[in-house]
């Protein structure tokens, strides 16, 4: 069974692609295992949960991002090496695209219900274009 979808767009309606791969040289804690290595264009992708008893996740988190040049593939938000999504925790993964998506214009979010306790309560999402330093904020409060 499916957790969550979450669409959400931001004060623009703009959005973008990734795919997700952390450079511990860049200081990012979170690798991603379904990154492209030939991909060039990156984006830091930022997930805050909110604080709070039963807040964090267990399951499986998935992302797509879209904006007005295209959109990513689903890609999954997990880390080999350390726990993440946890109540009042906020994680950074990087994601690569083949190129620019242009302006980001909506995300959509969701779990897969696995786990211990796969119930969730995302607060945001922050997507941080790398080479042109723009961010774009998406408020989810679900």
């Amino acid at each position: 069974a499916q957790g969550h979808l979450i669409l959400l767009r931001n004060d623009h309606g703009l959005l973008t692609t990734l795919f997700l791969n952390v450079f511990s040289s860049l200081g990012w804690s979170r690798t991603v295992l379904d990154n492209n290595p030939a991909d060039r264009y990156r984006y830091e992708v930022t997930v805050h949960t909110a604080r709070g008893k039963d807040t964090g996740t267990t399951a499986n988190v998935s992302i797509l991002v879209a904006g007005e040049d295209g959109q990513s593939a689903v890609h999954m938000l997990k880390s080999t090496s350390r726990s993440c999504l946890y109540p009042g925790g906020v994680d950074s993964f990087l994601i690569t695209t083949p190129e620019c998506l242009g302006s980001l214009t909506y995300i959509r979010i969701w779990h897969d219900n696995t786990g211990k306790s796969p119930s969730w309560l995302l607060s945001q999402v922050v997507i941080r274009d790398i080479d042109t330093e723009e961010k774009f904020f998406f408020l989810c409060n679900q």
